[in-house]
């Protein structure tokens, strides 16, 4: 029996190759992917918010997720809406700390729409928004004032995936 071994060698690369490119291909169409949906502003009795909206996409949940905001080269989780404000009886004045990380972290579940509050104006200054704004009476927050002309980077981040863009201030304020 004769094997023509080059095109055996030839034929088992070709199988690879194709076997190789549907993984990657089966991979991708899986992945999670963000649905941008643009900004909304929301009156509070603190100021008003400014909330990116996003659905996830995709055919597997991320699990836990972040969103960290980087403006003015610092960098702070935010807080999600569906988590609790980091204050005892959600008393402006009583503010906990301790509660702050809890804040930093949702799970996220495919075909959801989420908001998360990015910006905060206060008597028309503005602020990046997350669980240790609401300690800035007794020195805890730490980020300065943001200026419209000003950029904001977002990522979401959660188990095999990571959504980045960077955005300016008048873009979130502006909606």
């Amino acid at each position: 029996m004769n094997i023509d071994w080059s095109n055996a060698l030839v034929g088992a690369l070709v199988g690879w190759i194709l076997g190789f490119a549907f993984d990657r291909l089966i991979v991708w169409s899986r992945r999670v992917k963000v649905e941008f949906l643009g900004f909304e502003s929301v009156q509070t009795n603190f100021g008003t918010l400014y909330k990116m909206r996003f659905r996830l996409k995709g055919h597997e949940d991320p699990g836990e997720c972040s969103c960290e905001i980087n403006s003015n080269n610092h960098t702070t989780f935010a807080k999600w809406d569906e988590t609790p404000n980091p204050l005892r009886d959600d008393s402006l004045e009583d503010f906990v700390p301790d509660m702050v990380p809890m804040t930093f972290h949702q799970r996220l579940h495919i075909g959801r729409e989420y908001r998360v509050p990015l910006v905060v104006n206060v008597n028309n200054e503005f602020f990046v928004f997350d669980g240790w704004w609401f300690g800035r009476r007794a020195g805890y927050y730490k980020q300065p004032t943001l200026h419209s002309r000003g950029t904001v980077a977002v990522s979401v981040r959660g188990s095999g995936f990571v959504w980045s863009r960077t955005f300016t201030v008048e873009e979130i304020i502006s909606g």
